[in-house]
């Protein structure tokens, strides 16, 4: 049956061997390294469960860190390790890519992030999304939105509060946090009653709710972008390509982000 003469002793190794792929002490099989993914707060409730499908359907493993842009950028620019960025905030990314610290030709876009009107159930306004109403008779409280200086989220809220004639009359009442989780945090704590905020990140809360969904034409459209690392392995770009996929897209649509499609379509 061999080509050469082979101990009967040692048959069942040497099929073990072919049949499993082992290599001999000290030499496990290989296994795919584990994918370290830095991604914006705005997706740390749905983005893991996103990762275990990969898992599922390909075996490859992902370590997730999530943090403001700014901080993740910092990380980027001081050498961190890691294989893919996705966040909300093309201008950092572009920058990034400018010094060579992102693959500018992995860019992709991957979802929309929607802008709302959130507030208790109980405090829950009527909303119109148009110009004419009178939003600061609807809400009498204060109402929190991302400071501006932070990225997007905050720049598109006082955008679409400017794009339809609300801004000056809730000036007094707008308070401003370092990013929707602090906001969803104090409108739970009674500290404020709305907040402006992406559609993802109601995952903060138990109690919060869609008043109104800011049409698209009263902002910039937000876009959730990945790009790769300058060196990052074959695997980063399997899970860059699962990102776009029915089932990823399908767990992101669930927590609140809308197709790119959605965006180029309007």
């Amino acid at each position: 049956m061999f080509p050469f003469n082979l101990p009967k002793r040692l048959l069942p190794v040497l099929l073990f061997s072919l049949l499993t792929g082992y290599r001999g002490l000290g030499q496990p099989p290989a296994t795919k390294p584990i994918l370290t993914v830095y991604a914006g707060d705005c997706v740390s409730k749905i983005l893991p469960v996103v990762g275990v499908a990969l898992r599922r359907m390909t075996g490859i493993k992902v370590q997730f860190k999530f943090a403001p842009t700014a901080e993740l950028a910092g990380a980027v620019e001081k050498k961190a390790s890691f294989d893919l960025l996705l966040t909300d905030d093309a201008g950092i990314m572009a920058g990034l890519a400018g010094r060579g610290l992102l693959d500018k030709s992995s860019f992709t876009d991957v979802a929309i992030l929607p802008l709302i009107l959130a507030a208790e159930p109980e405090k829950m306004p009527k909303v119109e999304m148009r110009r004419g109403f009178d939003l600061s008779a609807a809400i009498k409280g204060k109402i929190l939105l991302v400071s501006p200086a932070m990225g997007p989220e905050g720049a598109a809220a006082k955008q679409a509060l400017e794009h339809l004639g609300w801004l000056e009359a809730l000036k007094p009442r707008l308070g401003t946090v370092p990013d929707g989780r602090s906001a969803v945090a104090l409108v739970d704590k009674g500290a404020a009653d709305a907040a402006i905020i992406y559609a993802s990140d109601l995952a903060f809360s138990q109690s919060l709710e869609k008043a109104a969904e800011f049409p698209a034409e009263t902002h910039d459209p937000i876009i959730l972008t990945a790009a790769l690392s300058a060196k990052a392995p074959p695997s980063a770009r399997r899970f860059l390509t699962f990102l776009l996929e029915p089932t990823a897209q399908g767990y992101l649509n669930n927590a609140g982000l809308a197709p790119v499609s959605k965006a180029k379509t309007n």
